[in-house]
């Protein structure tokens, strides 16, 4: 009886999460927060415990920010740098990366890509034996407008590493 028991808990602990992420209704052409595959389960957690304290209101705009970031896989970015010029990033559908060559040695020479807990893994290789870890944030225009591209930052998991490493950010504006 226990089993069931647990069983019915999981199974509407597992409703109401996905119910509560789909309030705020309809995000255009938006996905619930269980359905967003490119973010990984630390990151999930996070917009929902956003939702939870939020207002109604508010929790549109929190939803509507992590399909944002799922979205980032896809994308086609611009690396918002004068040293790299209009030098081309993507991360593809199929967990593989493609860019100009003239940026490699900024996002870690990264061939494919993986979902991490929190961040996004940019890996050397497809077995992602070597990667980097990267958080995706949303930029959007001014006003809080639709979204114009994304800011990777490099994620130090390590405090006593990350003390010593001066934050490392790539901008990127979404290509025409």
């Amino acid at each position: 009886m226990k089993r069931m028991g647990g069983a019915l808990a999981a199974v509407a602990a597992a409703c109401a999460l996905a119910a509560c992420a789909q309030l705020g209704g309809g995000v255009s052409s938006g996905k619930p927060l269980d359905q967003l595959e490119n973010l990984g389960a630390g990151t999930k957690a996070d917009y929902q415990s956003r939702m939870d304290q939020a207002s109604e209101a508010d929790k549109q705009k929190i939803l509507t920010e992590a399909n944002q970031v799922n979205a980032v896989v896809g994308a086609e970015l611009v690396l918002d740098d004068p040293s790299a010029k209009g030098a081309k990033f993507q991360l593809k559908d199929d967990k593989t990366v493609v860019m100009d060559q003239s940026i490699a040695p900024l996002m870690s020479n990264a061939t494919n890509w993986r979902v991490g807990d929190r961040s996004i893994d940019l890996c050397t290789d497809a077995s992602c034996e070597y990667y980097s870890s990267w958080t995706v944030a949303p930029k959007t225009g001014s006003g809080g407008g639709s979204l114009s591209g994304y800011t990777l930052t490099l994620l130090i998991e390590n405090e006593a590493e990350a003390a010593n490493v001066k934050n490392v950010t790539r901008e990127f504006t979404l290509g025409k």
